[in-house]
């Protein structure tokens, strides 16, 4: 930072790392090149080079998969129908969970999101299994807690699941009493996305028919969403965020980003003293057996808590060419698959 200034990860040179690869040319919103670092501790790997292509167009993206000028494509939710349905393409995707939960974050410190029962009426009134599977074209698995399934921590909760008759009966026993006295409510979204635009008008839809409410969208450019949500003074009202797993236990997944002093809990209010004590026991406990049981009362109590509606489990998908071989997928997989297991063997043999 101190030599580079705001764009010092533009400069390979800047860049410290010990990992297989070596970075040694970024080109902004373009691409990322790494090529195998003759230094490292296990040897060489297989590939001589690594290169991460960036495209916004998904469907400039596919073309390019399709003849062959990429090896791996995460397609959008909306060609998924299409790939499924080709003989060829159909045979090349790859798909499986991801260590990651998307939600309906809300700003606890924004009317009408600091009163409880707004927040079980949002959460009771979202579909989320016709999301996963029409809007999203069969991309997550729906979920109603924050620790995805197989993670230590995770309870199995049915706690507002879909019922728009409870979600009705909590919003009038809200303190507005129903719809009419809510505050204008925005739900902010990137526009960059050309998918996200449909996905937010469906929400808002929801709401409208089953509570009455009327969303505003406000769409806004991912660069300025990103600055909007690390500030607790210009979080939006309502937005979807997420966790990206780090490492596989609960405590990544409860202390690092719901504590009342945690960097992510205070961008949007949350904060519950008896569940930081909960967490801060578990993260001191020896007894593995006891601090997982620490870190599922947390989890409830998360849950109790509404936050915000916890949406999904995105799955991870992509299209691999049948030449590419020696990656093994795991769940905290963002980049491609095998990313954070096997780049010593992974290998293209054409």
């Amino acid at each position: 930072m101190e030599q580079g200034g705001e764009n010092w990860w533009k400069d390979p040179k800047l860049q410290i790392g010990n990992g297989p690869f070596q970075m040694v040319e970024v080109v902004e919103d373009q691409r990322i090149r790494f090529v195998a670092n003759p230094n490292y501790w296990e040897g060489n790997p297989k590939l001589d080079a690594v290169e991460i292509i960036y495209q916004k167009a998904s469907s400039v993206a596919l073309e390019a998969y399709k003849a062959g000028q990429i090896d791996m494509f995460s397609p959008d939710p909306s060609q998924l129908p299409a790939i499924k349905s080709d003989p060829e393409l159909s045979k090349q995707l790859v798909t499986y969970p991801a260590a990651t939960t998307i939600m309906l974050s809300f700003n606890l410190t924004k009317e009408p999101f600091t009163d409880k029962k707004v927040r079980e009426a949002f959460a009771y009134a979202f579909d989320r299994k016709t999301y996963c599977e029409q809007i999203r074209n069969g991309d997550c698995t729906p979920t109603l807690e924050w620790i995805p399934p197989g993670i230590p921590g995770y309870i199995g909760t049915d706690a507002y699941a879909f019922d728009p008759q409870k979600a009705k009966q909590a919003l009038a026993e809200s303190s507005y009493g129903g719809p009419e006295k809510l505050p204008e409510i925005k739900l902010t979204y990137n526009s960059d996305d050309p998918a996200a635009r449909p996905r937010v008008e469906w929400i808002a839809g929801q709401y409208r028919d089953i509570l009455g409410v009327n969303i505003t969208l406000e769409p806004v450019d991912g660069k300025t969403l990103v600055a909007m949500r690390k500030d607790p003074a210009t979080y939006p009202q309502m937005t979807l965020a997420g966790w990206i797993q780090d490492y596989p236990d609960p405590q990544n997944w409860l202390s690092v980003y719901w504590k009342c002093d945690a960097t992510f809990a205070q961008r949007f209010g949350y904060c519950n003293q008896e569940f930081d004590k909960i967490v801060t026991q578990a993260d001191q406990e020896l007894d593995q057996q006891k601090r997982i049981e620490l870190y599922k009362q947390a989890e409830q109590m998360l849950v109790n808590d509404v936050p915000g509606p916890f949406l999904y489990n995105p799955l991870n998908i992509w299209l691999v060419k049948p030449y590419v071989t020696g990656y093994n997928p795991t769940p905290s997989d963002d980049a491609f698959p095998g990313e954070f297991a096997s780049l010593m063997t992974l290998d293209v043999t054409r």
